[in-house]
């Protein structure tokens, strides 16, 4: 089959699929009218993506006989599950930064602890099994308890889709990424810290942060209610597990802690250079993107490698400028303006999954976390219809149309989306504040 018509069919298709969200979308809108509705609404958007992205796919795979990318919404079916057997082998003799295994270990040294223990179980499968068990069972207790709560059929149906059938949950157990349990520690730290105990939270997220860097933006929540000590706690408690980690590989700590820094470099040079755009959800990708379309059709530059170079080139200082630029504003914004526990989980979760050069979807996991607690929120704000069903498309597939090899057009779709819904929190205070002046917008976030 020719790339004309593979074009032209997978676009058809694509088409087809962007319309019937668009309808299901219109209609979700108009329908949500109160709160007990919220999370039937987003069952029924998870449910109805996650149906046309299979039929899509299953025909574009079974009847026209296409390969990966379009025979499937997730990362390559030969790669599957290597995020965690991979990670497994390297640190099987707990020696992650300098294995002899092909692939070195490219996380913090807490994620390495996670997976030595799992290796323990020497069956590499039922080592897997146990490993995605825990989260599924954590996560599944956690929504029954505390959000699909009613002993209904309707409700245990909102659970299995919403559970089971959302799209970062579904990437993250494709590739059996860690993000799965970093999201479990994140959750756990945002359950504390809205029971206001505080110290538990911090252990919480310093294990998180210990085994990816990222979290710790979550550490403004500490700062906008004053808790400088659970601050301490949670720099000294990171530092700590990242210590005892290092301390206990083979090799000792400096020659460990040399390796980890040569492989991260490694790893942020090779995603940020010529790979990582396929999967990808930050702003890099989608400036990337665009500036190679650029030197591709304008400067007629067809070399994928000189392209990415040039792109790259163009991009890198400004986008370093531009990250500092965004990031201190979400933060002074988070501190100073926003009360809303939920809203403030959210733009700090979209800055640590938009910032940096390379998000890949599983990291799209975290969202569900200020999801969770907008469905948990009594209230009914301006824009309550609007954050469901963007939302509920962020839960979706939206791989409509591929650009180039398994670079989809989510690339540009899914930061759009993620964007648009940090601009309604804003506005949303606005509103709220010209409407009630005397209130105090720099009130505690907790429970608001």
């Amino acid at each position: 089959m020719t790339a004309n018509k593979i074009f032209f069919i997978q676009t058809i298709f694509g088409i087809l699929h962007l319309g019937c969200v668009g309808v299901a979308a219109v209609y979700c809108y108009r329908t949500a009218n109160n709160l007990c509705e919220k999370s039937k609404i987003l069952a029924f958007l998870v449910m109805i993506g996650f149906v046309l992205a299979v039929i899509k796919h299953y025909i574009l795979g079974a009847y026209f006989h296409l390969p990966y990318p379009y025979n499937t919404f997730l990362f390559t079916p030969d790669d599957r599950f290597n995020d965690f057997f991979n990670m497994l082998r390297a640190c099987k003799d707990n020696n992650p930064y300098l294995t002899s295994y092909w692939l070195k270990s490219v996380y913090f040294p807490a994620a390495n602890t996670v997976f030595y223990v799992f290796g323990l179980i020497r069956n590499e499968w039922l080592s897997l099994g146990t490993y995605i068990f825990v989260f599924v069972a954590v996560y599944f207790s956690y929504l029954k308890k505390n959000i699909f709560t009613l002993n209904s059929l309707d409700s245990t149906r909102d659970l299995i889709i919403f559970a089971c059938l959302t799209y970062p949950v579904l990437f993250c157990l494709d590739r059996a990424n860690l993000d799965m349990y970093l999201f479990l520690f994140i959750l756990g730290f945002v359950v504390l810290f809205q029971k206001e105990r505080f110290v538990l939270s911090a252990l919480f997220l310093s294990m998180a942060i210990a085994m990816k860097l990222y979290p710790g933006v979550f550490i403004f929540l500490f700062m906008k209610e004053k808790k400088y000590r659970e601050i301490f706690i949670t720099i000294a408690a990171t530092l700590c597990i990242s210590v005892i980690s290092l301390m206990s590989y083979q090799g000792g700590f400096v020659e460990n802690l040399q390796g980890m820094q040569s492989v991260l470099q490694g790893f942020n040079e090779m995603y940020a250079g010529a790979s990582g755009l396929q999967h990808n959800v930050s702003y890099y990708g989608v400036l990337k993107l665009i500036t190679s379309g650029y030197y591709y059709v304008v400067q007629g530059i067809h070399d994928a490698a000189t392209v990415s170079i040039l792109a790259n080139g163009a991009l890198k200082i400004p986008y370093i400028f531009l990250v500092l630029l965004l990031f201190a504003f979400v933060v002074f914004y988070v501190l100073k303006y926003e009360r809303t526990l939920w809203k403030n989980v959210y733009l700090l979760s979209a800055s640590m999954i938009l910032l940096p050069h390379v998000s890949f979807d599983y990291k799209l996991i975290h969202i569900l976390i200020p999801i969770i607690l907008f469905l948990q929120d009594d209230s009914w704000t301006p824009f309550a219809r609007e954050y469901l069903v963007l939302f509920g498309i962020m839960l979706m597939p939206n791989n409509y149309l591929y650009i180039k090899g398994d670079i989809s057009i989510a690339v540009i779709v899914n930061p759009i989306i993620m964007t648009t819904i940090a601009i309604l929190v804003i506005i949303d205070r606005i509103k709220y504040k010209k409407k009630h002046p005397e209130k105090d917008m720099c009130e505690s976030c907790i429970g608001a």
